[in-house]
């Protein structure tokens, strides 16, 4: 690959593929390439499809680690375990004026009070998860995330703190991702880490404002001292030095 070129990135199926040949190469090479990661992705496509099986069916027989204990067999929208939540025009109302964190707090907790009733008791968590609930004296602590987009939208899915990334790791805590949170029939997808998702961590720079500089007072900020003459001095001699 010519040094400094991006690779390229090949999408088949559900695998991502890096092509190594430059888009500067010959067509033989570019060619050998592509035909390399299109049979990659046949190999590994009837493989992907065993372990989502395997996955599906061990859900409902799975560790509370891996997956809500609560719901042992959750309504599913595609891939991933999921709720639905509707909600009518007066919560819609009252949940409008709210940020998009608290309306998804919001969800989950009617979702759960209308699936258990007073047997669910929930309580905010603040050592690396949002909320901690407990039924029937089975406690779960999640992480609780919304997007107003109606799907997962991953791109936009950031775990900020070191608290809550190590809560998902160890599997003491489950993401609740709640999607379309300001529209009628949001829906709460429950992801378990290294099951449903990984963390990856990215860099990041801060961006500081720069105030702007007073050129009337140049001295202003800066050290300086005054050097005392030894004998007297007419005013103008005094010297000012930063």
């Amino acid at each position: 690959m010519a040094k400094g070129a991006a690779p390229k990135v090949w999408r088949v199926g559900r695998g991502q593929f890096r092509l190594v040949a430059d888009p500067a190469d010959d067509l033989p090479t570019q060619d050998a390439e592509r035909r390399r990661a299109l049979g990659r992705a046949a190999e590994l496509r009837p493989r992907e499809s065993r372990t989502s099986s395997r996955q599906d069916e061990g859900y409902a027989s799975a560790p509370a680690r891996s997956g809500s204990q609560f719901d042992p067999v959750p309504v599913t929208s595609g891939r991933y375990p999921s709720f639905a939540v509707a909600l009518n025009p007066t919560e819609r109302r009252d949940l409008a004026s709210l940020s998009k964190a608290d309306k998804a707090e919001s969800i989950v907790r009617k979702h759960l009070s209308d699936r258990y009733g007073r047997r669910a008791e929930i309580e905010k968590d603040r050592d690396g998860a949002d909320l901690k609930i407990s039924v029937d004296g089975r406690i779960e602590r999640v992480v609780v995330m919304g997007t107003e987009s109606p799907t997962l939208d991953w791109h936009e899915l950031k775990v900020s703190s070191r608290e809550s990334h190590d809560a998902l790791i160890s599997g003491d805590a489950l993401m609740y991702r709640v999607v379309d949170v300001s529209g009628p029939n949001p829906r709460i997808y429950v992801l378990t880490y290294g099951r449903h998702f990984t963390l990856e961590p990215e860099p990041r720079w801060a961006i500081k404002h720069v105030p702007p500089r007073d050129d009337r007072y140049p001295l202003r900020g800066e050290p300086y001292r005054f050097d005392l003459p030894h004998e007297p001095v007419a005013g103008d001699d005094w010297a000012i030095q930063p």
